[in-house]
């Protein structure tokens, strides 16, 4: 009985995926995601996997570093906002990539998920920051 209970839970939680985030950065500069109070940092041509993450809606924001070659920076759309995770197998990609044109360094993200949600806008002019 205990052994067809325990295939029981196994097969049920067979089904049962894991919420994350995996972040790509093609971007010139390395970007720091902060996200549930903790900083990940992705350096240019990394990339890395948050996961186990709860459902819920939680916010998030990106600081970026400044390549060398750009006197200036400008951001675009998808630097903050909020991310919403449900039924443990929400899986979000966040893509980052750079231009630069007259030593202008723009930095913008691409963000997709497996899950018919939207992303909620953020006020990029507050949570973004650049470093150099």
């Amino acid at each position: 009985m205990k052994y067809l209970l325990s295939l029981l839970l196994l097969g049920i939680c067979a089904g049962c995926g894991v919420n994350r985030i995996e972040i790509e950065n093609k971007a010139d500069g390395g970007v720091y995601f902060l996200f549930r109070g903790e900083e990940h940092f992705v350096s240019a041509g990394g990339s890395i996997t948050i996961g186990d993450i709860p459902n819920g809606t939680y916010p998030y924001s990106t600081t970026y570093v400044i390549p060398n070659w750009a006197t200036s920076s400008e951001e675009a759309e998808g630097l903050a906002g909020a991310l919403t995770f449900y039924r443990n197998q929400t899986e979000w990609t966040l893509l980052y990539a750079s231009t630069g044109f007259d030593n202008v360094y723009s930095i913008n993200c691409n963000i997709s998920s497996n899950q018919p949600i939207s992303v909620t806008g953020g006020d990029s002019e507050n949570t973004v920051n650049a470093h150099r």
